[in-house]
């Protein structure tokens, strides 16, 4: 007969090592408790950094964001929120650049 065995958070936390704690504390407690206190379901996150798809995918969320996956300088974000509505609705112009990852840039009317 096998021996039963209960393992609480700080033995697993202790068998994981103390690099391990932060993440692993997130994905079996902390996201838990976080997904069960939120009430609206659909909201967006705004952010200057990959941060956003972070939390929605913690959350277990969908991923609502125009910002998504892309990095925006700090002075450049500030200006994107002060004028969101104008660069929501313009186009993305493709920038040629030797980096391997693609860079676009936004015009818009009001906005110079």
């Amino acid at each position: 007969m096998r021996k039963k065995i209960s393992l609480t958070y700080k033995k697993i936390f202790i068998k994981l090592g103390m690099q391990k704690i932060g993440k692993k504390y997130r994905k079996l407690i902390r996201n838990k408790i976080e997904r069960k206190k939120i009430k609206n379901k659909e909201f967006t996150i705004l952010s200057n950094t990959c941060i956003g798809g972070i939390i929605y995918n913690d959350l277990g969320q969908r991923f609502l964001s125009p910002t998504i996956n892309l990095y925006i300088t700090p002075k450049d974000f500030v200006e994107f929120l002060e004028n969101l509505d104008d660069y929501l609705s313009s186009e993305i112009e493709p920038v040629k650049s030797p980096l391997n990852y693609p860079i676009g840039k936004i015009r818009t009317r009001g906005v110079t």
